[in-house]
C-alpha cells in the first residue's frame, strides 16, 4: 500500500513572496494534488502552473487575489502535462490579459503560449526567477530559481514525497545534475510538501536512480535457473523487486525498462530479441558519481560527539542526510543539532561508529580487522554484524542495513577448523531479537539459518536455554511449516534480495 499523504491546505503562504494553491485534482499519480503557486510581494504576481482545470481551483485563485490585493501577470508552464496547463483556460477566463509563457510552446500542448528558454529571467516585485531547460519528465519540462531565496520550483522533476515518473532515463538523470548545481535552499515541487533541503533531495533521486542501475547490471550479470544469462524484463522485475507485491510488478517492469534502455545507450547492456544480456567485459560501479561526490564533498561539515565521553568525529552533512533518516532529521534547521552543526550520540560506541562512517565514504562494510592468522572467528564476526546492524536501526539507515545482512549471509558460507559452516551463537540472535520490531528482515533471516542448519534436537541444548522468547517461538513456527510442507530447499534460504528492506511508498521504487 501507498504510504499515507500528509494533508495539505488549500491554501498556504510558504514565505513572504510564495503561496501555495493547490490544484484540487488529488490521486495516486498527482499526490495531494498539482501544486500551483503565487509569486511576488506587489500588485502583479507571477503564477507557476495551473492545476487540471477542476473548479476548486480557480475558486481559490479567486479567493487569494482578492485578499492579497493583486492581479497574475504572467503565468509560467512547467511543462505541457494536462494535469499543469488545464486550467490556463480559466485563468485567462478570470484575468483576460495575463500572459501565458510555456519553453517550447508547441510541444504537446495547443494552447496559445509566448515562448521563451534556458536561462530566461522572468521579474515581479520581490522576486527574480531563472529559467533551466531540464527534459526527462517531459521533452519541454523548466524547472525556475527564485533569486531572492536560493530555491528551486522543481516541476515534475522532484516531488515533495516518493519519486517521479520520467520519459528518457538519460535526460532526466543529467537534468538532476544540472538541478543539483543551482541552489542550497529549499525545493518547491509540482507535488507534495516543500522539501527543507532541497540540493540533498536531488542528489538522493541520483542515488536511487544509480541503485537501480547497479541492480539491473548485477541481476543480468548472473546465470538462470537454466544456466542461461539473457534475461527478459520481467524475469528481471521478480528478482529486483522480489519483496514487492505483484500487482507492482507490472509498473515496476516500465520503470526497469527505462533503466536497460540508458544502460544499453551506454553500451553496458545489449538487447537480444525480446531478452537482455550484459555486455562483455562491463564493469558495475557501487560507488556515487564522480559529480554527486564532488557535490557532497563541497558540503559543510557536522561534527559528531559519539559515546559518553564524546569522542569527537567528522563527517560531510550530506552523507549522513543521504544515508541515515535519524540525521536527515537531526540537522533539520528548526532542531537544535541542525543549529549547532553537531549531533549526539552518547550511546552509541565510536569503535562501531568508525565502521559506520567508513561504509558512509566507501560504501562497503570493512571485516578485514576481523581475521586472525589462524582465520575468521566466526563466531566474533556474526557478533560484530550484529551489533553494527542495531547501529543501522537506531541510525535509520536502510541501506547499511542491507549491507550488513548481506554480509552475514557470507559469513554463514565460511567455514570453521572443523569445516562446518555456523550458526549466529544465541546471544548474537538475542541482542539482535532485543533491539528490532517483529517485522525486522534481520529476525528472518537469523531463524532461517537456524531452519537450515539446524533440527528440533538444538531445542534441548545448552545454549538454546537462554534464546529470546520471540526468537525461540519464531523457530518454531517456522520448523513446523518447513516439516507440513516438507520442503527446505536450500536454494530458497539465504539469498540476499530476501531479506533487503524497501519503502512502501507506491511511487518510490520504481
Amino acid at each position: 500500500m501507498a504510504a499515507q499523504l500528509p494533508d495539505l491546505p488549500a491554501v498556504t503562504r510558504l514565505s513572504p513572496r510564495v503561496i501555495r494553491v493547490l490544484g484540487g485534482n488529488p490521486s495516486k499519480y498527482t499526490l495531494q494534488g498539482t501544486n500551483t503557486y503565487l509569486i511576488g510581494t506587489g500588485r502583479k504576481r507571477l503564477l507557476i502552473d495551473t492545476g487540471h482545470g477542476i473548479p476548486a481551483w480557480i475558486d481559490s485563485i479567486k479567493t487569494v487575489l482578492t485578499d492579497e490585493k493583486a492581479e497574475v501577470s504572467k503565468v509560467i508552464l512547467t511543462h505541457w502535462h494536462p494535469d499543469h496547463v488545464g486550467g490556463v483556460a480559466d485563468l485567462k477566463a478570470l484575468q483576460p490579459h495575463v500572459e501565458v509563457l510555456k519553453h517550447r510552446p508547441g510541444e504537446g500542448w495547443d494552447g496559445k503560449a509566448t515562448g521563451f528558454g534556458d536561462d530566461a529571467e522572468i521579474q515581479v516585485e520581490g522576486a527574480t526567477l531563472k529559467a533551466t531547460y531540464t527534459p526527462g519528465h517531459a521533452i519541454d519540462h523548466m524547472v525556475f530559481r527564485l533569486a531572492e531565496e536560493d530555491a528551486l520550483f522543481t516541476g515534475d522533476n522532484v516531488l515533495g514525497h516518493g519519486t517521479a515518473v520520467f520519459e528518457d532515463l538519460a535526460a532526466y538523470m543529467a537534468s538532476l545534475k544540472t538541478m543539483s548545481t543551482l541552489f542550497d535552499g529549499r525545493a518547491y515541487p509540482g507535488h507534495g510538501e516543500v522539501i527543507t533541503e532541497g540540493k540533498s533531495k536531488v542528489l538522493e533521486y541520483i542515488e536511487h536512480r544509480k541503485q537501480r542501475e547497479v541492480e539491473a547490471l548485477e541481476v543480468l550479470g548472473r546465470r538462470r535457473e537454466d544456466d542461461k544469462q539473457d534475461w527478459a524484463s520481467m524475469e528481471l522485475v521478480k528478482v529486483i523487486y522480489a519483496q514487492y507485491p505483484e500487482h507492482l510488478h507490472q509498473p515496476a517492469e516500465g520503470s526497469l525498462l527505462h533503466v536497460l534502455r540508458k544502460l544499453e545507450g551506454e553500451g553496458k547492456v545489449r538487447k537480444a530479441g525480446s531478452r537482455w544480456e550484459l555486455v562483455e567485459g562491463g564493469k558495475l560501479y557501487r560507488k556515487r558519481s564522480a559529480e554527486a561526490m564532488l557535490l557532497e564533498f563541497r558540503d559543510d561539515m557536522v561534527t559528531l560527539l559519539v559515546g559518553p565521553y564524546e569522542t569527537r568525529m567528522a563527517v560531510h552533512a550530506s552523507h549522513l542526510r543521504n544515508s541515515s533518516e535519524f540525521s536527515k532529521l537531526a540537522l533539520q534547521k528548526w532542531w537544535q543539532e541542525g543549529e549547532e552543526r553537531t549531533i549526539r550520540l552518547p550511546e552509541e560506541r565510536p569503535d562501531d561508529f568508525r565502521y559506520y562512517l567508513h561504509y558512509l565514504y566507501k560504501q562497503g562494510i570493512a571485516t578485514e580487522p576481523l581475521q586472525s592468522p589462524a582465520g575468521f572467528d566466526i563466531a566474533e564476526r556474526y557478533a560484530f554484524l550484529s551489533d553494527l546492524y542495531l547501529l543501522g536501526e537506531r541510525m535509520q539507515d536502510r541501506d547499511f542495513k542491507i549491507a550488513i545482512i548481506d554480509c552475514m549471509i557470507e559469513t554463514n558460507q565460511l567455514r570453521n577448523e572443523c569445516n562446518d559452516t555456523e550458526c549466529p551463537h544465541i546471544d548474537a540472535v538475542t541482542t539482535v531479537y532485543e533491539g528490532t520490531p517483529a517485522s525486522s528482515p534481520m529476525r528472518r533471516l537469523l531463524v532461517d539459518m537456524y531452519v537450515r542448519q539446524g533440527d528440533a534436537t538444538w531445542f534441548a541444548s545448552e545454549d538454546m536455554r537462554g534464546g529470546h522468547p520471540d526468537f525461540m517461538a519464531d523457530l518454531v513456527a517456522a520448523l513446523y511449516r518447513v516439516a507440513r510442507e516438507r520442503s527446505c530447499a536450500e536454494e530458497e534460504f539465504l539469498k540476499c534480495g530476501n531479506y533487503h528492506e524497501y519503502t512502501d511508498d507506491f511511487l518510490g521504487p520504481l
